[in-house]
């Protein structure tokens, strides 16, 4: 079956790549994209177009991201020629631990509410970028930030249709006071103003990124805590530092694809990457069924590992060389019966003991940034702290209660996480920033876009558009509405447990260098988003 069978043939009514020369600002949302492309205008770099349209994504798309969630980051400095990575992910808070659950019989963690909260860290994680490489003054970043919070912006349409669902989520009277205005939520096309998270930016603004974890919004946020049952010690916030980090490697089809180490889920796609290599991925191009039985088949081996494994390196480091080995790799490649599907694996080494919003960015200089910034599931935890407008993430939810288990929750150790930014080099240069949205999807969206272009030869939007599979760690396998029939009987007689519905499949963006520094940007029509270019 020949490649383009996944893709939309022909002239579609769909999106063309954006090429340009001077910069580039992929986003989930055109006003957000558009807050970059004034930084770049200005002067500025890609790191202050990264930033600048993360604030007003905070804003404009808040069911998705927003100051009260974690940013993580991999950016290549022009200026050092060098591929730098950020983990800016909070911890947990001081005063809840694995007792807080077994005190009142409780056997998980709840998705929403104050047990779900921790730390936010993303306004530290900007700041280090900004320190490290930034350009223009940090107060400059925010206007448009600010003028969308406090003037207000009119909903989009893929964002209006997360707002339908808000009242389920929201859990405190802060919460409900702005995203239910008048009792209900806001509607497609309605201006929706947000001006307490207006005036917080502000003080971000003027007082710089130590102005969130102290002074008057880290005491309100405190406040909210202490008065609701919340788990914030008084220090955890002026405590939480990001941290630089050494990017993961894994050669494929000519590029080395880059992942930040846990305790994110990027180590999952490079796994699965090199069990497709050493599965001779390449020679099954034009067996559509094989192909996707073949992936699903990696992915879910990868996802048995990062279920294992992942966690705080700090306090439960995975066992990176193994699984990134080429012994690794082979061995869970033979595993892998060309006509059945596994029943849910383990993991081979055995076990020691969404909704999100991502970003790219370019400069003419030669900077590329991959940016995923998240409060973890629609409107996070559902709580506003207070004041502030900040909406808090419910990354906690993410940590689990078994004993024994790296990921067990205990204070001032970071969670799991779904969150990953993506970039590829080209012999050794900046060649690929991508990212995958949509929680667990994200690792497998990843590996589905790169086969997209690695493989089968898509076009940059066309990579993104094209149909994906969403394997469930439940052993069930979502496809999206454009796989051919003929691939979901083969699928199925295969033993793939289909499901029919609508996702999360993810949403992404992507910036490729072409040659003579063209800079091309794709954003994925599964989103409100766009691709800009100057």
């Amino acid at each position: 079956m020949p490649a383009p069978r996944l893709s939309r043939p022909g002239f579609w009514p769909g999106r063309s790549n954006v090429l340009a020369r001077r910069g580039l600002v992929c986003a989930s949302q055109p006003l957000a994209a558009q807050a970059g492309m004034e930084m770049l205008r200005r002067g500025g770099n890609a790191i202050d177009a990264a930033i600048a349209t993360a604030a007003a994504l905070c804003v404009v798309e808040p069911m998705s991201t927003g100051l009260g969630g974690d940013v993580f980051a991999l950016y290549w400095s022009a200026k050092d020629k060098k591929l730098k990575g950020l983990n800016g992910s909070g911890r947990c808070p001081s005063k809840l631990s694995w007792r807080t659950f077994a005190r009142v019989g409780k056997t998980y963690i709840p998705e929403r509410g104050w047990p779900s909260v921790s730390v936010p860290g993303t306004v530290d994680g900007w700041g280090e970028l900004h320190k490290a490489d930034g350009r223009l003054p940090w107060k400059d970043l925010f206007g448009p930030a600010i003028h969308y919070a406090r003037e207000g912006f009119p909903l989009s349409e893929i964002i209006a249709g997360h707002f339908e669902r808000v009242s389920v989520w929201l859990q405190n009277d802060a919460a409900r006071a702005i995203f239910m205005p008048d009792g209900a939520p806001p509607v497609y096309g309605q201006l929706f103003v947000q001006k307490d998270l207006a005036a917080t930016f502000e003080a971000l603004a003027s007082g710089g990124p130590r102005a969130f974890y102290e002074g008057d919004i880290a005491a309100e946020m405190l406040r909210v805590s202490d008065a609701e049952g919340g788990y914030f010690g008084s220090d955890d916030l002026a405590k939480h530092a990001s941290t630089w980090v050494e990017p993961l490697h894994a050669g494929f089809g000519g590029l080395e694809v880059c992942e930040l180490p846990p305790n994110g889920q990027g180590l999952a796609a490079l796994i699965a990457l090199n069990i497709l290599k050493k599965a001779g991925i390449q020679d099954q191009r034009q067996d559509w069924a094989r192909f996707a039985h073949t992936v699903v088949e990696a992915v879910k081996i990868a996802y048995a590992e990062r279920n294992a494994h992942l966690a705080d390196p700090e306090t439960d480091p995975a066992p990176l060389a193994e699984l990134l080995s080429d012994a690794y790799a082979a061995k869970a490649a033979g595993l892998i019966d060309a006509n059945k599907a596994a029943q849910r694996p383990a993991s081979l080494l055995g076990s020691p003991g969404g909704d999100t919003v991502y970003l790219c960015a370019a400069d003419g200089e030669g900077n590329l940034v991959s940016l995923i910034n998240s409060l973890y599931m629609g409107f996070g935890s559902g709580l506003v702290a207070g004041r502030t407008g900040v909406m808090l993430q419910n990354r906690g939810a993410l940590f689990t209660l078994e004993d024994g288990h790296p990921n067990r929750i205990a204070p001032g150790k970071r969670p799991f996480h779904t969150i990953i930014p993506g970039l590829a080099l080209k012999d050794g240069a900046p060649h690929l920033a991508f990212g995958v949205m949509g929680g667990h999807h994200q690792a497998q969206g990843h590996v589905q876009v790169l086969l997209n272009l690695m493989v089968h030869q898509m076009g940059l939007q066309e990579a993104f558009s094209a149909p994906r599979f969403d394997f469930r760690t439940e052993n069930f396998l979502a496809l999206e509405r454009d796989f051919p029939s003929e691939i979901r009987i083969e699928l199925a007689r295969r033993g793939h447990a289909l499901v029919d519905d609508h996702g999360p499949f993810g949403g992404g963006q992507g910036i490729r260098v072409r040659s003579a520094g063209i800079l091309e940007g794709a954003s994925d029509p599964r989103k409100d988003g766009a691709a800009l270019g100057w």
